[in-house]
Parts: structure tokens; sequence; C-alpha cells
């Protein structure tokens, strides 16, 4: 699957009413959302805070979860961790990067386990991953 049927097939997911009431959840794959703002938009840099209040729709911030390999190629996403903690998101830095490959390790799975193990907590009522990424597709099945 391609990056943007991935994209194409996350958009079939979006909610089409929304509840005031409701508790939403984000998580976001850093790399992938950074690195693709980067190269499709030319270092375009991502207004969190007002992306995730266009996402809110109103209803309910339940916190948000960063996902960014720990280790030197971490350290290039720290401006966007910062803001990030500035509205209150947590950094999860448990991945790894790795030299050889050219790529984060271990990301995708920490955010997909995060999402499943905060669904089990019932600490949102809809969750929005922010993702670049088709392996995301299967997660809300």
């Amino acid at each position: 699957m391609s990056a943007n049927e991935g994209v194409s097939q996350a958009m079939y997911f979006q909610a089409e009413r929304t509840d005031a009431s409701e508790r939403i959840r984000f998580f976001v794959d850093m790399a992938n959302i950074e690195k693709g703002a980067n190269i499709r938009y030319d270092f375009w840099r991502i207004d969190y805070g007002r992306l995730f209040q266009c996402l809110l729709k109103g209803r309910e911030y339940a916190g948000c979860t960063v996902f960014v390999a720990g280790g030197p190629n971490g350290e290039e996403y720290s401006d966007s961790c910062r803001r990030l903690r500035s509205i209150g998101a947590e950094i999860d830095s448990s991945g790894y990067y790795d030299k050889n490959q050219n790529c984060q390790k271990g990301v995708d799975v920490a955010l997909a386990l995060s999402v499943l193990t905060s669904a089990f907590e019932d600490v949102f009522d809809v969750a929005i991953v922010l993702s670049g990424d088709g392996d995301f597709i299967a997660l809300p099945r």
C-alpha cells in the first residue's frame, strides 16, 4: 500500500458526526508527519495547537502522545517537541534510530500499543493518529 492510499483510507475513518462530550486523544508519529511536511511543503512548520483545535471540533481534549525515535535522530524534532509539550503533549522516545538503515525503529509498535492500551483504560472516545504511514490503517478495525 502506498502512502497516498494509506492517507485516503485513513480519511475514511473520519467521524461524520461530532458529540461535544467525546474525549479526543491524539497520537503523533513525529518523523512521518514532520518529514512528510518538510519534503512536500519545503520545511513548512506545523502549528499543532491550531491543527488540534480544528480536529477537536468543540470536543474535549484528552491529551496527546508524540512518538519520536530517541538518540541523535530525535534531536532534529526538538523544536516541534518543545511546542507540543507547551500544549500538554507527552513525548515518548522509546523507539530508536537505526543508522545502518537510516530509519526509526520501534516507533510504530509503541504508537499502536499506546492507542490500544489507552483504549483499554478508557482514556478516550476517539483516537486521532497523525502519521503518513499506512501501517496504522488496520488499527481502528
